[in-house]
């Protein structure tokens, strides 16, 4: 598992905020409660009380358990006498008590050595808020990708059916996803648009971030234009920009589709190469098919993309304008 720089902070410092407002809020219902009903403030002290003298006295003590014993049976009995006035002011049993969103834990996010579930959701929920993805990561997953949109006739040019294709990309896909590892290789998503190679791209992300790694996601048209700003002082952002090149998996979409200058190229040349020398794998899509990526791109580029990247092609008629 190797979550974003910050993301474990983050989550920490989000569970520490919910102790601390649960303390605050238990506080003021305790000074409500003492307010309304001075006998359980004097209970309260008698409590604090019983738990000083039961320590100080057991080191002394004969008999440290029957000690121990007895001072539970007083403090069990104040206890329930406290609930019964609250009770009879019509409060809920445990109204006193600490309140945490999370019993097993009681917001602590670890029970014992043991991360506990709520933290590893918050950790997901937070590597979701910065993959850039959001909502699609909910929306666009392989337990909703519909084959229903792709033709089961057999298509003339390619030999196979949209939808026999579609089926081994996707099977191909999720296997991806569920055994990646840095060591998974790369993706290159080539098809005209509204084929899916969105969809795949975003279900691959979830599963993979649901095992604890690290995703960007971004178009290429972003990727560049970040890359510049910072590089020409218009935003200067070196983590920004950092994510890029050590994230465990970058997902380029719409490749082809920036404005193509002399920088854009070098940019996008370092931005692969950095991150097939460093083996952190990459899922890049685009529109166009080899014949245009060759028309568009210096061979440098072209070169890896055909030699380190494992092309899976879509065809079939466009998803959204069916829709």
């Amino acid at each position: 598992m190797s979550y974003e720089k910050g993301v474990f902070s983050a989550v920490l410092e989000l569970f520490e905020e919910k102790r601390t407002n649960s303390r605050l809020e238990n506080q003021k219902r305790t000074q409500k409660i003492y307010a309304q009903i001075p006998k359980i403030a004097e209970i309260d002290r008698e409590l604090k009380n019983i738990s000083i003298d039961a320590v100080r006295e057991s080191f002394t003590a004969k008999d440290p358990k029957k000690l121990m014993k007895q001072y539970k049976k007083k403090s069990l009995e104040l206890q329930a006498v406290k609930e019964e006035l609250l009770a009879e002011q019509g409060y809920s049993f445990g109204y006193l008590k600490e309140r945490f969103d999370c019993k097993h834990c009681e917001d602590r996010g670890y029970n014992g050595i043991n991360m506990c579930n709520c933290f590893k959701k918050a950790l997901r929920k937070e590597s979701y808020s910065r993959s850039n993805l959001g909502a699609f990561l909910n929306e666009q997953t392989f337990k909703n990708f519909n084959f229903d949109y792709y033709l089961e006739q057999k298509n003339n040019k390619y030999g196979v059916s949209s939808k026999e294709n579609i089926e081994k990309i996707f099977d191909f896909s999720k296997k991806y996803a569920e055994k990646f590892s840095l060591g998974s290789g790369n993706l290159l998503l080539m098809g005209k648009t509204g084929l899916g190679k969105t969809f795949l791209s975003t279900a691959m992300a979830k599963v993979i971030i649901d095992k604890g790694n690290w995703v960007i996601y971004d178009t290429a048209q972003n990727i560049l234009l970040k890359i510049e700003k910072n590089r020409f002082g218009k935003e200067s952002n070196e983590n920004e920009i950092s994510r890029f090149s050590d994230c465990d998996l970058l997902i380029i979409d719409d490749l082809g589709a920036e404005f193509k200058t002399a920088f854009s190229e070098s940019a996008l040349y370092n931005i692969i190469n950095t991150r097939l020398v460093a083996k952190r794998p990459m899922i890049i899509s685009t529109n166009y098919d080899n014949n245009e990526l060759n028309d568009i791109y210096s061979e440098r580029i072209i070169s890896r993309l055909v030699g380190e990247f494992v092309t899976l092609f879509f065809f079939g008629e466009d998803i959204r304008a069916k829709k």
